[in-house]
């Protein structure tokens, strides 16, 4: 399955632990760890495709840099 990270995990899941893992970046994990992930309130389920991060993590940044000039 595969989550994006909404808030960074202090636990460790068999053996795995989460120190790496950055928020607002997705991630494909097992059904089992993305479950846990999800009910502790540390990620969500990503339903979009890797296209459409891209992009709109592309449309994101330029909205930014257009903000930033205007102000």
């Amino acid at each position: 399955m595969r989550v994006t990270i909404i808030k960074r995990p202090h636990c460790t899941i068999q053996g795995m632990h989460f120190t790496a893992w950055r928020v607002g970046e997705t991630y494909d994990v097992s059904t089992e760890i993305a479950s846990l992930l999800i009910v502790e309130g540390c990620a969500r389920l990503e339903m979009r495709s890797r296209a459409d991060r891209r992009r709109e993590r592309r449309l994101e940044y330029t909205e930014r840099r257009q903000q930033s000039a205007q102000g």
